[in-house]
């Protein structure tokens, strides 16, 4: 019998989590109230950019065999993972999902073995998202006995071979794992013997074919009815599990979700993570005709049912044709605890990223606690090129699909990796967001009202240590704007600014849309840049950052995804700091509430390159204090 695993979706990683190969134990209970935006906590600027250069690029390939009717399989190179051989080599090894796996050294890769072409023709990649050569991992002793293992699909009409473990259903794909012995493991290229087996315990024979061993320690070895290679099971679309090499080595998962929930597990033995029956931390019920309502909270006696939930998550963007909430995203793909050392900020925490639109994300490991009503609070990292000017992953794939992977070499360094252009960017270091140097001049004790230009003076009272808007402002004729502002008169027009200051909002609390500004850039009243401080983060006008040049304000900050922007920066009567940084070189500008070290906003602009700073709202009334405005000798343009 050959060792084979019959798959109906995609084989994404080693069958060591077989999440398929069991049926959850059936559920009855009284489902809970619709969620319809199950993840409000949106991932938080972090400040941190990640510097990329461009380590390998892939020559093109095809999914055997043709023809190809998914438009998604189209892809330059469909390589998916990066991994370093444990021989001191420094070579990379890196699978195409076409059937190739490539070796690189000093940025060339070369094909060490055709996947496609050894199991030809029962070989298949042409319809499945994960359907081809889908992993190789390399034996620690591979540098002494010249093993490894990859896993590929093979379509079932085309062999006459026995699978070792099947499912209800109609076969589609064979699941191969194969152990390869290399003859000469320095070589270039592959020479050797191969052999299939199910990868639990290869060197084992305590299986049911012989082939492999199953662990006596794995959690259902003594379970009756249970399968002995099972270490975890309720999974969906398991997509990508590394083990965090500090601490207690734990294993963490990421999951695509069907309905909205993108979630990172930390899987121990015998996890059952819920699969069809709940989605992250939610009831999932395919029933409801609204597919608003197929999310829905969870049942008072959810202990009862021992499901593993996750320890981070986001949601994932609806249809166009779902009035459905959600805020980031399609799906994840997971990544790694960063362990190395040419990242400092990151290290002890697990970058991931979304695999479609390539946003790349983090959560400190620390804060990824198992049992926990608190997700783990997500950052949302940003990416530069070797000349310092920011990009997305988009850019450097140059498609809006990225097909986003993951990889690290034996010094937990990483790297991303793309289909779309079949690609591959180290990370080489880390820079701070708007980090311009704003050092060298400081001007401060500017209360008193000789200082200060307001648009209505009659509104304003400046009592020698605040300045207080009084009096709410009206709209005024020309591009929508601020109502009521002062402008700063000493000191002079400043390029790289650094704004520190406290400020309150008098405006009761029971106004929804309460607010004051902070101005930079002022150079008229029809051109200047401001930071809107608000109770309110829903709807268009608060809480972010914008433009007036000549017309109406232009929202600019990265965080307004066209429903809701940055987390509200006040909201209660209390005195809150403030940092404004605005960089005129690189256009970029971050805002900091509170003394945080992440900021609240970031945006790039380079419309309006210097000029004054100021404070004011719209139709709100609000005060400032300790205002501290610093900036470079030099910096005026």
């Amino acid at each position: 019998m050959r060792p084979r695993v019959l798959f109906l979706a995609p084989l994404v990683v080693l069958a060591l989590l077989l999440s398929t190969l069991v049926a959850l134990p059936g559920t009855a209970y009284a489902a809970g109230d619709p969620v319809t935006d199950p993840i409000r906590e949106r991932p938080a600027a972090s400040g941190i950019g990640l510097t990329v250069e461009e380590y390998a690029a892939f020559p093109k390939t095809e999914p055997p065999p043709s023809p190809v009717t998914d438009p998604r399989l189209v892809r330059h190179a469909r390589i998916n993972y990066l991994s370093e051989l444990p021989d001191r080599s420094g070579r990379m090894a890196v699978p195409d999902l076409n059937g190739k796996l490539y070796l690189v050294e000093d940025g060339s890769p070369r094909v060490y073995l055709d996947i496609a072409a050894a199991f030809a023709p029962q070989f298949f990649a042409s319809q499945g998202m994960g359907q081809g050569f889908g992993f190789v991992t390399f034996d620690p002793g591979f540098r002494r006995n010249g093993r490894f293992y990859t896993v590929h699909t093979e379509l079932a009409s085309t062999t006459t071979a026995v699978p070792d473990f099947r499912q209800a259903a109609t076969t589609k794909y064979h699941g191969v794992v194969t152990e390869w012995t290399a003859d000469d493991p320095s070589a270039d290229t592959f020479r050797g013997t191969r052999r299939e087996i199910l990868r639990i315990d290869p060197r084992g024979t305590n299986s049911a074919n012989g082939e492999y061993g199953i662990p006596a320690g794995n959690p259902f070895t003594s379970t009756p009815g249970a399968l002995g290679e099972i270490y975890a099971y309720g999974m969906r679309d398991p997509h990508r599990f590394s083990w965090d090499p500090g601490g207690r080595h734990r294993m963490y998962l990421g999951h695509i979700g069907e309905h909205a929930v993108e979630s990172v597990y930390e899987v121990r033995a015998g996890d059952n993570l819920g699969w069809s029956e709940r989605e992250g931390a939610f009831v999932f019920d395919r029933t409801p005709a609204n597919p608003c309502e197929r999310l829905r909270t969870l049942p008072e006696d959810d202990e009862r049912y021992g499901y593993t939930y996750p320890v981070a998550a986001y949601d994932h963007d609806p249809p166009a044709d779902w009035n459905c909430r959600a805020d980031v995203g399609r799906a994840i793909v997971g990544g790694f605890v960063y362990r190395g050392r040419d990242l400092p900020e990151l290290r002890g925490t697990y970058v991931f990223g979304d695999l479609v639109d390539g946003r790349l994300l983090f959560a400190d490991a620390k804060d990824m606690r198992r049992g926990s009503e608190e997700l783990a609070q997500l950052y949302e990292l940003m990416l530069y090129d070797g000349s310092g000017r920011r990009v997305t992953m988009r850019d450097l794939a140059g498609d809006t699909r990225v097909d986003l992977r993951f990889g690290r070499d034996a010094d937990g360094e990483l790297y991303l990796l793309s289909k779309a252009n079949g690609k591959i960017w180290k990370v080489t270091g880390t820079r701070t967001f708007a980090s311009c140097d704003t050092d060298g001049s400081r001007l401060t004790h500017v209360m008193d009202g000789a200082n200060w230009a307001p648009v209505t003076p009659s509104k304003w009272r400046f009592p020698g240590h605040e300045a207080v808007l009084a009096e709410a402002g009206v709209q005024r004729p020309g591009p929508r704007r601020p109502f009521e502002y002062a402008v700063l008169t000493p000191g002079r027009e400043y390029g790289d600014v650094r704004i520190d200051a406290e400020v309150r909002i008098d405006t009761p609390v029971e106004i929804t849309n309460r607010d004051v500004i902070i101005v930079f850039d002022h150079q008229s009243d029809t051109r200047f840049s401001y930071v809107h401080l608000s109770s309110d983060n829903s709807i268009y006008p608060h809480n972010g950052v914008f433009v007036v040049n000549d017309a109406d304000r232009a929202r600019i900050e990265d965080q307004w995804n066209g429903r809701t922007g940055a987390p509200p920066a006040i909201a209660d009567t209390g005195w809150h700091r403030v940092r404004v940084v605005r960089c005129a070189s690189s256009g970029e500008i971050a805002v900091y509430v509170d003394g945080s070290k992440r900021p609240l906003m970031t945006a790039v602009d380079s419309t309006l390159g210097s000029g004054r700073v100021g404070f004011g709202s719209f139709d709100n009334t609000g005060r400032l204090r300790n205002l501290t405005v610093s900036s470079p000798e030099d910096s005026v343009e």
